[in-house]
């Protein structure tokens, strides 16, 4: 058992609570403190808040009675830091009784060792109440005391606080070292940009640090989810920023500003508007961070989708008149270094202007034709890229691969004023052939199947080209002789057809003539026939005068006769 040396502090006059005496203990060793209060008058009820480091510790807490024998005496032992120790202890008396008077211990505390250093045992707060009805407070001052624990080397406590965002080298928790150890601490970044690493109440903005261990130490690190702020030179454009496999969307403001926060890492951004270039980047996040993105405007007509009654379209050796559609589009553009121009805002068609040239543009993807087939007039147009099955299917919504099975070709009809390099994605081919006005067909040697995209190039001059995806070009010349004599049955057919329009626009004429005539004898029948109902009228009303005049007539004559006739009466005599 180790040796304890006791010196009791200095006492303060009038009414005070202590704890005591100053202690010195071997490590391993046990001891003994007093809680005292001195002076005090009609003491009813006492308590005190104590605190220490954790190198030693509370086994038990008696009550001392011999001069205060309080009824209810309760005491509790909590963690007040990762380095210390808070003793909370009180007694009162009970019912109506005075308060006592004088100077006494109250209570014993049993500590054991458990680390070398020095503590002080701390009071951090007290109260001692009279035994009034209203237990008023009785004004008194407070002592406390030092307890040091001999060994070989003073210890100290390192608290290490787990961050968040980011790791220490040091798991978190509460570690004992010995003085003047050196202890080296170290921040990594996982999701979040490193601020500073805090030793207490100082703080270190470098990710390495060293901490001395010359008395307690608290040590933690802050770690912050950057903040990319986005300005585009156009407001209200979207801004789409790559989570893995996910694209979210985000829309900058009314003044082109956009706030985001996100971990560190790298991450694709792209900036979209209607009628503007887009920009995608990829942008490396590490800290707070500003991204500037100029917006520039696209100089282009809107695609239309339109039909042409009477157009012809080209194969490899004839015109034919067909009804049929189309999707047009038109750009003109000067040079740009971007990282792609689309000339139409769905960016299906990519072009690459003669450096310090302005380019013009017109393409036309013909649908419902036999085979696919594209026009493209350009001017100062280096590269045009695009995928032919994209376009069909988003333009019209027509399966260009079903199309190209059934058919085993497709056409193109080119006009550049200077070389034009193609790139094209769809089936590879298994020949291509230029084709001239006259007819004549050549095959070509120079181009390349990579990626699924068809790679070759046109001269000025060039004017037609076929992709050939069936066996070879005899195979397809076989089918074109087949398609020839089916076209000569559509034009017997359609000429056919043109008569019976003829023959059909005489009768309508002849029809339009009767029509006339017969609405001409209608009006007259009409006519006709309402003067005939008036007549019919006149005579109605003619023949019952008659009647009325012969009736009148008769009588008048039977009246005449009857008196005619008469014979006159004869007086009788007298």
């Amino acid at each position: 058992m180790g040796l304890a040396l006791n010196i009791q502090p200095a006492k303060a006059s009038g009414t005070n609570i202590e704890v005591s005496p100053n202690t010195t203990v071997d490590y391993g060793g046990n001891f003994i403190l007093n809680i005292t209060v001195n002076d005090v008058t009609d003491m009813y009820y006492w308590g005190i808040d104590i605190k220490f480091r954790k190198i030693i510790k509370i086994t038990s807490v008696v009550e001392k009675t011999s001069f205060f024998d309080g009824s209810l005496f309760v005491w509790t032992m909590d963690n007040y830091s990762y380095s210390h120790y808070k003793l909370s202890i009180g007694s009162a008396l009970l019912g109506e009784v005075s308060g006592v008077t004088g100077s006494g211990v109250v209570a014993e505390l049993n500590f054991t060792t458990v680390y070398n250093g020095t503590t002080q045992i701390e009071i951090l707060s007290s109260i001692i109440c009279d035994s009034t009805p209203e237990m008023r407070e009785i004004p008194h001052t407070s002592t406390s005391c030092n307890v040091t624990v001999l060994g070989i080397n003073q210890q100290y406590f390192l608290n290490i606080v787990s961050p968040s965002l980011g790791t220490l080298n040091v798991t978190s928790g509460v570690y004992i070292y010995d003085n003047g150890t050196d202890v080296a601490i170290e921040a990594t970044e996982i999701t979040g940009a490193f601020q500073y690493i805090k030793v207490d109440n100082t703080t270190y903005t470098t990710k390495t640090i060293v901490v001395t261990m010359n008395s307690d130490h608290e040590v933690s690190a802050l770690f912050k989810v950057p903040v990319l702020t986005i300005y585009t030179t156009e407001p209200d454009t979207k801004i789409e920023i790559g989570y893995g496999i996910y694209f979210i969307p985000y829309t900058t403001n009314s003044s082109g500003y956009l706030t985001l926060e996100l971990p560190i890492g790298t991450y694709p951004l792209k900036a979209t508007k209607w009628g503007y270039y887009s920009v995608t980047q990829s942008i490396t996040i590490t800290g707070d961070k500003r991204v500037d993105i100029q917006m520039n405007r696209i100089v282009y007509l809107t695609p239309t989708v339109h039909i042409t009654p009477t157009d012809v379209y080209l194969t490899p050796f004839i015109f034919i008149p067909q009804m049929y559609k189309t999707s047009t589009f038109r750009a003109t553009m000067p040079y740009c270094n971007w990282t792609k121009t689309y000339i139409d805002f769905d960016q299906l068609l990519e072009i690459e202007v003669l450096e310090g040239k302005t380019g013009t543009i017109t393409i036309i993807i013909h649908y419902e034709t036999y085979y696919p087939i594209i026009e493209i007039e350009s001017s100062n147009i280096a590269v045009l890229r695009f995928n032919l099955a994209e376009l069909y299917e988003h333009y019209y919504k027509e399966s260009y691969l079903e199309k190209v099975e059934r058919t085993q070709f497709s056409g193109f009809k080119v006009d550049s004023n200077v070389p034009i390099v193609f790139e094209f994605g769809m089936p590879e081919p298994k020949e291509l052939w230029k084709i001239t006005p006259e007819g004549t067909m050549t095959q070509l040697t120079d181009w390349s199947y990579e990626n699924s995209t068809v790679l070759l190039s046109f001269e000025p001059g060039d004017p037609t080209i076929s992709m050939i995806f069936g066996d070879n070009y005899t195979n397809y010349h076989n089918l074109l002789a087949d398609f020839d004599a089916l076209n000569m049955s559509y034009i017997s057919l359609d000429s056919s057809y043109n008569n019976l329009i003829s023959d059909y626009a005489n009768l309508q004429s002849s029809h339009n003539q009767l029509n006339s005539s017969y609405t001409t004898l209608q009006d007259s029948y009409n006519e006709l026939q309402s003067d005939r109902e008036a007549i019919t009228n006149e005579l109605s009303t003619i023949r019952n005068l008659m009647y009325i005049f012969i009736t009148t007539t008769m009588i008048l004559i039977a009246t005449t006769v009857y008196f005619a006739t008469r014979k006159p009466k004869t007086k009788p005599e007298t």
